[in-house]
Formats: structure tokens, sequence, C-alpha cells
């Protein structure tokens, strides 16, 4: 019996022993060294750009991507060369993306992997024959005034400090940015309507060329949640714009900016309300110009700082809204 458990011992110590785990290790591995070399398959998958390798038992490409947690919808397209196809096999993963078609009898959403407009009008039974075709070459009257008129596609680049773009990481920086361009574009238009750049344009309603006018212009943005944004600096550069936001009533910039001016009727010391009223086209002042009311007075409620500005500040032009539109 005490021989017994003598043995019993020393194998539950030669279990625990680091050898024993070593060699429990390289057993697994060349297991799963076999199982790679005779019993799983190499396949590339390409999805979003990215390529990695894998190993797989599967045969079907929607199981080897389920393997690997790689989630397609039902209109992505998936393609598979195949295991009997020469070199590694690849699959190659497209992803649908959204497509709004507008007609004259309505709106068509839907989603496609690719493919020409004529495709995808052609594959949904939308009629796109010639009389309805874009053609280049239009020829127009030989301009004769002293503004400008027609000419290249110009392409305006905006550099950003690289540095700075690779460590932002909060959205207030990413929205500076966003109000850069967005000024930009606005001064753009203001040149175009009234600088240098004035601009005419051919209105074959009245046979002739005519001055610029806002409403020929189309701001096209890549998502509509900056559209309010947008709006308002171009309404603080004098330009009358709106956009189809999609936001209700409520939340225009003009409700907005009522609803502002209300609560700090009601309550003055209230941060967010006044830094809106103040920016509102009833005031004008920039978030810069705000920053340096704060930074000057020093004063800790916001309402403090615009009163001490008001009566202490060194730029004239912050400070002489005040005689008359005080609050």
């Amino acid at each position: 019996m005490d021989n017994l458990r003598k043995k019993a011992s020393e194998a539950v110590r030669a279990l625990r022993s680091r050898s024993f785990l070593v060699t429990l290790l390289a057993m697994t591995v060349s297991v799963a060294v076999l199982w790679i070399a005779f019993g799983a398959d190499a396949v590339y998958i390409r999805d979003n750009g990215q390529l990695r390798l894998v190993y797989t038992t599967r045969s079907d490409a929607r199981d080897i991507l389920a393997e690997r947690g790689i989630v397609t919808m039902a209109y992505d397209e998936v393609d598979f060369t195949g295991l009997t196809a020469g070199g590694v096999p690849e699959i190659e993963v497209t992803r649908a993306f959204d497509v709004k078609i507008t007609t004259d009898d309505g709106t068509l959403e839907l989603k496609t992997t690719g493919g020409t407009v004529g495709e995808i009008l052609d594959g949904h039974g939308i009629d796109y024959d010639e009389k309805a075709s874009l053609h280049a070459g239009a020829e127009f009257p030989k301009y004769m005034g002293e503004a400008k008129a027609g000419g290249a596609v110009e392409i305006d680049v905006i550099k950003k400090n690289i540095e700075e773009e690779e460590t932002a990481e909060s959205d207030e920086e990413e929205g500076d940015a966003g109000e850069r361009e967005m000024n930009f574009v606005a001064d753009r238009i203001n040149g175009l309507m009234y600088g240098k750049d004035r601009l005419e344009v051919y209105d074959a309603g009245l046979g002739d060329y005519r001055p610029l006018r806002f409403s020929d212009i189309v701001i096209i943005m890549r998502k509509k949640t900056k559209g309010a944004d947008f709006v308002d600096i171009l309404r603080r550069k004098g330009i009358p714009a709106s956009a189809d936001v999609g936001t209700g009533f409520l939340e225009t910039p003009e409700i907005m900016t009522i609803l502002s001016f209300l609560r700090i009727i009601d309550n003055p010391r209230q941060d967010i309300p006044l830094a809106s009223a103040l920016r509102s086209m009833a005031y004008g002042l920039t978030a810069d110009e705000l920053l340096t009311i704060k930074l000057e007075s020093g004063l800790e409620e916001f309402w403090e700082c615009v009163n001490f500005y008001a009566e202490n500040g060194r730029n004239s032009r912050i400070r002489g809204i005040w005689p008359s539109t005080r609050i």
C-alpha cells in the first residue's frame, strides 16, 4: 500500500514538473502542425482592402468567413477561386453600399457592390436613353465681359498639419478642422460673387451671360450631420443658405438661437445658451473671440467674464458690441 502511494506521489510530481509541461506543449504544437500540414488548407481572405492568410478544413467560402468571425450581409459579394485552383486560393469580399436614385416617378434606395450608372439603372428597370443622358461639349457664346466665365475645373487643397492630424483624437479637434474647411468654402463663394474672381454664368433663358447668384451654387457634403453647422457659417459670412439635414423645426439654427436667448433671459448664468447667443448673427462673435473673453477675464462663470470684458476688454471690436446690445 505504501509502495502504491509512493508511486502515485512520484507521478503527481512528474505531472507538475516543468519538463513535463514543456513536453506536453511540444506535443500540442506538433499535433497542430500536422493538422495544418495534412488536414487544413491555406486560404487568403481579402476584405475591405486587408489581406490575411488563414488555415481551414472547410470548403465553402461563407463557412470559412464565419469560422473567422467575418460577417457578410445578403447584398455583399463573395468571390472564391476554389480549393482546386493552382496556388493559394483566395476569398474576396466586396461590401455593398447604399445608392439612392431619384427619378420623375420617385426615389429608389438600393444596395450595390459596383458597376456603372447605366448597369445599375438597367438592373432595376430604369430607362436611361439618349434624351436623358448628359452630353459633354455644350457650346456657349463667347464671353465678352470683364469678369470670369467658365474655365477649367478648380481644385482647392487645404493643408493640414500632419502631426496634429495623427494625434487628434477628440471630436473638438476634428470639429476645428471641419470649421476651417467651411470657412474656406464660404470665403471662396464670396470671392466668386464679389471679389477679383467674380464669376458670370450663361443663362439659357436670357440667352446671355449674367452675374453669378447664390441660388446657382450647391454644396455637396459626405454627411448630413454637419449641414446645420455649415449653414450657420455661411450665414455669418452673409451668404443665404439652407440645408436638407433632416432635422425637426425646433432643431433649426433660427429656433435654437431664439431658445438660447429665452434661456439666458430666464437665467443668464447658463454658459452654453449664453455662448450660443453670442455666436449667433445677433452678436456675431467667433469661437476664438469667446475664448479671448474667457482667458482675458480670468473669472469662473462665463456670465461674469462677459460683463468684465464689456468694461475692461482689450479687443475694441468685441467690446464695441456691448453699448447697444448688452445683456
